[in-house]
């Protein structure tokens, strides 16, 4: 029987005792310091424009990240060493927590940190808004989601008339260039008129 006393004496020793060591391992001067570190990891955020294909996002970058934090956004991804950066959408607020990494208190929050992630002017990369970027529907960032193409070009017109601002020229071919690219073929072929006549009078000759 006495070994089944000890037995029993030792599991509740584990039932209370396991507990209250994890409970130390998460102390609330344990958490005060994670936070701590945390506040050290650097969140940074860039636009990136592809001309080619047309495409583009933001990109959120986290540096500094202490090993004994894990960061999460709300799409699931983990920031870690080899994956610290993710594109995101425009015209949205991205939220990012942060978590201990130790298992014993993995769902404690340590720090919440939210990223505004602004709309992208499409407008701001036609040909209207080129010497006109002081214009708002010019401007990279400015929300134009209800704004149609009709009221932007309508807007913009009236707004550089204003400003006294002329349209950039197209890429128009001068008349000028296309007065002389024609004189010019117009010799070439009196000079090779002449040649072929003056060759047809030699073979008359003989």
């Amino acid at each position: 029987m006495s070994r089944v006393y000890k037995y029993i004496f030792a599991g509740l020793v584990c039932l209370f005792i396991g507990p209250a060591m994890a409970n130390a391992e998460c102390s609330d001067d344990y958490i005060n310091q994670l936070k701590e570190v945390a506040n050290r990891a650097k969140v940074s955020k860039e636009f990136q424009f592809s001309e080619t294909n047309y495409s583009y996002n933001w990109i959120i970058t986290v540096e500094n990240k202490p090993d004994t934090v894990a960061i999460k956004d709300d799409y699931g991804r983990t920031f870690s060493g080899d994956s610290n950066a993710f594109a995101y959408p425009t015209n949205h607020v991205t939220v990012l927590k942060f978590y201990p990494t130790n298992k014993e208190c993995s769902d404690v929050l340590l720090k919440t940190t939210y990223v505004d992630l602004p709309y992208f002017n499409t407008y701001s990369r036609s040909d209207e808004c080129k010497g006109a970027e002081e214009f708002e529907y010019c401007k990279e960032f400015t929300n134009t989601a209800k704004v149609t193409l009709d009221e932007f070009q309508t807007e913009i017109k009236e707004w550089k008339e204003k400003n006294g601002i002329k349209d950039s020229p197209k890429n128009e071919i001068p008349l000028v260039a296309i007065v002389g690219a024609a004189a010019l073929l117009l010799i070439i072929i009196v000079v090779v008129a002449i040649i072929l006549i003056k060759r047809r009078k030699k073979k008359t000759t003989f």
